[in-house]
C-alpha cells in the first residue's frame, strides 16, 4: 500500500498496487506499507487478516497478501464501506480457489448494513430462513448459510493505525519542485519538478519513455531480464548450469 498527502484535500490517501510493476524510484516522498507491517502471527493479526482466514478466505494462499492489502487500503480510506467499495476495491484481485465467496463474506463484515435484499423490498433477504415457506431448504433446521461468528472478531480501531511518517508530511505541506535523478547501472530515472522541466527533458531525450501507469514497460523489463540470465546461464560451465537452470526454474514457478 502506497500512502501519499493529497494536495487538494491535504488528507492522507491510501492506494493499494501492484508491487511489480511500481518502479522503486517512483516512491519518493510516499509512505510503503507491506502485508508484514499491518500484522502476522509472529505480532498480533490485523481484524482483516483476522476475517479472512476465519471465514475460510484462504486455501492455497496465493493471492491472500494482495486481498488483505486491497482491503486494509480500503479501509484507511472508508472506515465504514460499502458494499459497493469493497468489490471495487478487490476488483483487480484473481482467486482460483475460494470463488471469492468467503472473501467478500469476510470482508462484508466491516461494511454499513444494507437497506435488505433488493428483490424483495421489504427489508427481507430472500435468502433468509423462512423466507420461502414452500421450501424446506429454507429452513434454519436443515441448512447453515454462516461461515462464522461475528461475534469472535477482534474489533477494527482506527486509531492503532500506522501513522503517516511526520517527515514526509513536512516534505509534502512544503514541495520543493526540484528534479530528481537516480542513476542505477543500467538505467537512469529522472522526476522532473515542473511541466517546463519535463518538455526539457523530453526535447533532450526524444527517446526516453514517459513513464506513468508503467503496466507496459514494467513487464518488457522483467522479460529482458529473463533474457539475460538465460544468455548468462549458456555461458556458465555445464555443472554451474545446472544449479542455476534448478534455481531459474524454481523461481519461475514461484512467480
Amino acid at each position: 500500500m502506497v500512502s501519499k498527502r493529497d494536495p487538494l484535500s491535504t488528507k492522507i490517501r491510501h492506494f493499494s498496487i501492484t508491487a511489480c510493476l511500481v518502479p522503486i524510484c517512483s516512491l519518493y516522498g510516499a509512505a510503503v506499507t507491506t502485508v508484514e507491517g499491518v500484522g502476522s502471527i509472529n505480532t498480533r493479526l490485523h481484524p482483516v487478516q483476522e476475517r479472512i482466514a476465519k471465514s475460510h478466505g484462504t486455501q492455497c494462499g496465493f493471492c491472500t497478501p494482495g486481498m488483505v492489502m486491497s482491503m486494509y487500503a480500503l479501509l484507511r480510506n472508508h472506515q465504514q464501506p460499502s458494499e459497493e467499495q469493497l468489490l471495487e476495491a478487490l476488483g483487480g484481485n484473481l482467486c482460483r480457489c475460494t470463488g471469492y465467496r468467503p472473501i467478500l463474506a469476510g470482508g462484508r463484515t466491516f461494511c454499513v448494513e444494507s437497506d435488505g435484499c433488493p428483490q424483495k423490498g421489504t427489508g427481507k433477504c430472500c435468502l433468509d430462513p423462512g423466507g420461502n415457506d414452500a421450501s424446506s431448504l429454507h429452513r434454519e433446521s436443515d441448512i447453515c448459510t454462516e461461515l462464522f461468528a461475528e461475534d469472535e472478531f477482534q474489533p477494527l480501531d482506527p486509531t492503532q493505525e500506522l501513522i503517516f511518517p511526520p517527515e514526509l508530511l513536512r516534505m509534502a505541506e512544503k514541495p520543493e519542485k526540484q528534479t530528481l535523478t537516480f542513476r542505477g547501472e543500467r538505467v537512469t530515472w529522472i522526476s522532473p519538478g515542473t511541466l517546463k522541466d519535463l518538455l526539457e527533458l523530453k526535447a533532450k531525450h526524444p527517446e526516453a519513455p514517459l513513464i506513468s501507469g508503467n503496466t507496459s514497460l514494467e513487464r518488457e523489463i522483467t522479460s529482458r531480464r529473463r533474457v539475460r540470465q538465460r544468455e548468462r546461464e549458456k555461458q556458465a560451465p555445464a555443472e554451474q548450469r545446472a544449479r542455476c537452470g534448478a534455481r531459474s526454474q524454481d523461481t519461475e514457478i514461484m512467480t
